[in-house]
């Protein structure tokens, strides 16, 4: 059962009806982990106190729960919040409102809610791999590694920051809501996808990046059908074009701090993904210090494009999330942890990916072997989970 995860097996096949125990318990061991990582966060208060009660207690509390069509209104966040602010994102305060309507101004339980939250898109995105694998076990590596990245600390732990993971969630539910749609041939799934994207852009404007997955999806499925996936690409690509005609027209538009936004992100671009990794490149063919360290690290990049060619598909997909999820925040600002939320899907996926597919080649070399790879992966998943509870340490003060 076990060597079964190992290769790629068909969904209706016996192999895989075998694989349904494995799964059940690594989404068990999946949300245990999260619980276990961010326990201490439920019993902390709000982490920045002004910008917190101003989002959710001052803007949620005149009109709570039954008052929500308000949410929607295009001037709400910038009248109500702050008149600095243009943002639109009714589906992040109708949720805030949802708390205060059960639970008050009581923080804790608005904890618990991040941690479920982050807990299904764990699930999801292991959902969302296995699809595109064929294959469970890419799928689980990538939810598990997801699951304790250091880099979600801020958005898991700080209440305010709900939007990435709803956004996160939503975007995820819509791609596999899309992939099912096309393996069922149901329009049904189809317009689940759809309304599952414009939740996700109702949560926070980053979700509209789907877009480009979805096109990427589509273009890599089977030419012979193609069709289906092609038609929900344009129907999500509308969606996203109707969205951007009504943020235009409202007035609701998020202006890049940058005058010159495109420079900047062709600056940007050129210092992490050009210049610096050629000027290493050049360290270590003076044989500099260290610059066998440099060496190294391109022999790992042309391994890990070796290894993926076996998933072609799948890993172009999840490259075009990782790209695509992370631009906006190269735009608009720096990097911070809780716009990396929805990119580093992408990263957890693309290592799920390439660790599968070693440990494949090496159970071709020979019988056994393949546990090198998995013993990598638990490897980096425990330094990962250490580096996590560091990172936790000084959202546990509030």
């Amino acid at each position: 059962m076990w060597g079964d995860l190992f290769e790629v097996q068909a969904w209706s096949s016996r192999g895989a009806a075998r694989q349904k125990r494995i799964v059940a318990v690594w989404a068990l061991l999946c949300v245990l982990v999260v619980a276990a990582l961010y326990w201490p966060i439920i019993f902390t208060g709000f982490r920045i106190p002004d910008h917190d009660e101003r989002l959710i207690i001052n803007a949620v509390r005149p009109h709570g729960l039954l008052g929500a069509r308000h949410y929607f209104e295009s001037s709400f966040w910038g009248r109500t919040i702050s008149p600095t602010y243009v943002y639109y994102r009714p589906i992040a305060l109708t949720s805030h409102a949802i708390d205060y309507c059960l639970w008050g101004e009581n923080p804790h339980p608005s904890h618990a809610v991040n941690l479920a939250l982050h807990a299904i898109a764990v699930l999801l995105l292991g959902w969302l791999v296995a699809l595109l694998a064929g294959n469970w076990l890419p799928g689980m590596m990538a939810g598990a590694l997801y699951a304790v990245l250091p880099t979600h600390a801020e958005p898991v732990a700080w209440i305010a920051a709900r939007m990435d993971l709803l956004c996160g969630m939503f975007t995820l539910a819509a791609m596999i809501a899309l992939m099912l749609a096309h393996q069922r041939r149901a329009w049904s799934l189809v317009a689940t996808g759809a309304l599952l994207f414009l939740l996700a852009v109702g949560s926070k404007e980053t979700g509209g990046a789907l877009v480009a997955v979805v096109l990427a999806w589509a273009l890599t499925t089977r030419r012979g059908t193609r069709r289906l996936a092609l038609c929900a690409a344009a129907i999500v690509g509308a969606l996203a074009v109707g969205y951007i005609a009504f943020r235009h027209f409202s007035g609701t538009i998020v202006a890049p701090p940058q005058r010159h936004p495109f420079r900047h992100l062709g600056m940007r671009l050129h210092g992490y993904y050009l210049s610096r990794p050629l000027a290493r490149l050049w360290e270590a063919i003076q044989l500099r210090s260290l610059g066998w360290a440099d060496g190294l690290g391109l022999a790992r990049g042309v391994g890990a494009g070796v290894l993926l060619m076996g998933s072609l598909s799948a890993a172009l997909v999840m490259l075009t999330w990782r790209i695509a999820f992370y631009l906006p925040a190269l735009i608009f600002v720096q990097a911070d942890d809780r716009y990396l939320y929805a990119p580093e899907m992408g990263s957890a996926a693309l290592i799920g990916i390439v660790l599968w597919q070693a440990a494949r080649w090496l159970r071709r070399c020979r019988e056994g072997l393949q546990w090198l790879a998995i013993g990598a992966y638990a490897w980096l998943v425990i330094a990962q989970a250490a580096a996590l509870r560091q990172a936790l340490l000084p959202w546990q003060a509030f």
